[in-house]
C-alpha cells in the first residue's frame, strides 16, 4: 500500500475522520491533532513500516509526515 494512503487511513481511524476529507496538504492541527495524537501517530507509523522516526515539531502537514516516512524507509 502506498505510504500516503496508509497514513491517511491511520489518521482517519485515529481521529474518526472520513479519509476523503484528508489529503497530503491537510494540516495536522486542522485535523484535530494535538501533541499526544502526534506521538501516537508516529508510533503507529513506526510499527506499520518497521522504521524509527525522529519527532519533528516543525512537521505540520500529512505530506510532510509521508515524506519523513519515505526518507526513513530508503
Amino acid at each position: 500500500m502506498e505510504i500516503s494512503k496508509k497514513i491517511i487511513d491511520l489518521l482517519g481511524q485515529h481521529k474518526d475522520i472520513p479519509t476523503e476529507k484528508i489529503s497530503k496538504s491537510s494540516n495536522l492541527t486542522d485535523l484535530g491533532m494535538d501533541s499526544l495524537d502526534y506521538v501516537e501517530l508516529i508510533m503507529q507509523a513506526e510499527d506499520e513500516f518497521g522504521i524509527t522516526l525522529k519527532a519533528d515539531s516543525s512537521m505540520t502537514t500529512v505530506g510532510e509526515l509521508v515524506q519523513m516516512i519515505k526518507e526513513a524507509t530508503k
